[in-house]
C-alpha cells in the first residue's frame, strides 16, 4: 500500500500483484497519491485523487495538472473521487464543477472511461450519484477495457470500479498494436497487392502508361512508401478499405438535365444551363405593375427633398 502525507489520508494506491512494481512519486504526492506501475509487460502511471467538496475544483486540476507534466509520453490512469456531478459520465445532473472538470479533461484529450450503468458509484442515505471517475490519456486509452461498477459489498459508501489493463510494452519500449491484425503468407500478399493497385487506379482514375513489368516495381515501390508512411495506431484502416474495394471516390457533376429531357454535353454548356436557370433573362413583355416597378426604377434617387411640414 502506498499513501503519503502528515495528515489525512484521504487516497492510496494498493498492489497485490507480485509480477507488479511500484515507485511512489513523493513530488507529486500530497493528500493525493501517485506512483509509477511497471513489470515485464507493463508500464504506466496511478494517481488516486480525492476532491473535497468544500474546495474548488480547480485546486485538483492544477494537482492534476502537474502530474500530467511530469508523466508526459507515458500511460496515465486516474481514479478520482471527483465530488463532480455530470451527465458526461453518465449522472443526472451536470453540476458547476461538473461542467469545469469536463472542459479540463477535453482541452487536455483525456478520457473517461465510466459507462452508462444502474449501479450509482456513490450511494449513502442522502442519495446516489457517479462522482467516482476512472480516466486515462491517449497513451492508455486503448489498453483499458472491461470498465464495471461493481455491487459487491465494498465496506464504504462508494462502490468498487474494475476494469482490465492489457500488455502495453513488448519489452523493447514499444507500444504493441492491439487492434484487429492480418496473418498472411506470400501468395496472399501478392494478391492483396493487386487487388491494391487495381482498385487504387479504379478509384483516382489513374491511367496505366506502363509495361507489366514497370507497374510491378511501381506498385511495390509505391507500397512500401504508403505503409511506411501510416500511422502504427491503425495501419489497415485505409489500406483494407482500399483492398476490399470499400474505399468511395468523390463523384464530380459534370453534366445536368435540360427542361426538354437531353443533357448538357460539356462542363461549357453546363455552366451555361446554370446560368440561365438561376440568373434567367430580364423579359419586358410583362404586366402592369412590373413595368410600374420598373418606371420607378428609372427616377433619380439624388432629388431634392420635399419641403417639409409646418
Amino acid at each position: 500500500m502506498y499513501t503519503f502525507g502528515d495528515g489525512w489520508k484521504r487516497t492510496a494506491i494498493v498492489i497485490n500483484n507480485d509480477q507488479l512494481d511500484a515507485t511512489l512519486i513523493t513530488q507529486l504526492s500530497n493528500e493525493d497519491c501517485v506512483a509509477e506501475v511497471r513489470s515485464e509487460a507493463v508500464k504506466f502511471y496511478s494517481v488516486s485523487m480525492y476532491c473535497d467538496s468544500h474546495r474548488d475544483i480547480e485546486e485538483a486540476i492544477r494537482q492534476l495538472e502537474k502530474v500530467m507534466a511530469y508523466t508526459k509520453g507515458n500511460g496515465l490512469l486516474t481514479a478520482m473521487d471527483s465530488n463532480a456531478r455530470s451527465k458526461v459520465w453518465h449522472d443526472t445532473i451536470t453540476y458547476p464543477c461538473g461542467k469545469i472538470l469536463e472542459e479540463f479533461l477535453i482541452c487536455n484529450d483525456l478520457y473517461v472511461l465510466n459507462e452508462a450503468t444502474a449501479t450509482p458509484t456513490f450511494q449513502s442515505k442522502r442519495g446516489s450519484s457517479h462522482i467516482d471517475l476512472t480516466i486515462t490519456n491517449s497513451r492508455l486509452v486503448r489498453y483499458v477495457s472491461d470498465w464495471i461498477c461493481g455491487q459487491e459489498e465494498s465496506c464504504s459508501d462508494h462502490n468498487i470500479l474494475n476494469f482490465k489493463i492489457v500488455s502495453v510494452n513488448n519489452g523493447e519500449g514499444k507500444m504493441n498494436y492491439m487492434g484487429v491484425c492480418y496473418i498472411t503468407n506470400q501468395e496472399d500478399y501478392k494478391k492483396s497487392d493487386t487487388n491494391l493497385a487495381t482498385n487504387f487506379i479504379s478509384t483516382f482514375n489513374c491511367i496505366n502508361k506502363m509495361d507489366a513489368n514497370k507497374l510491378q516495381e511501381e506498385k511495390f515501390k509505391f507500397w512500401q512508401k504508403y505503409c511506411s508512411s501510416t500511422e502504427e495506431s491503425n495501419p489497415w484502416k485505409t489500406i483494407y478499405k482500399i483492398v476490399s474495394g470499400k474505399l468511395r471516390g468523390t463523384s464530380c457533376l459534370t453534366t445536368l438535365q435540360q427542361p426538354v429531357g437531353t443533357f448538357t454535353l460539356d462542363a461549357e454548356c453546363t455552366t451555361k444551363h446554370m446560368l440561365d436557370y438561376f440568373v434567367p433573362k430580364d423579359e419586358t413583355n410583362d404586366s402592369a405593375v412590373p413595368k410600374q416597378i420598373r418606371e420607378l426604377i428609372k427616377e433619380p434617387t439624388d432629388t431634392e427633398d420635399d419641403k417639409s411640414f409646418s
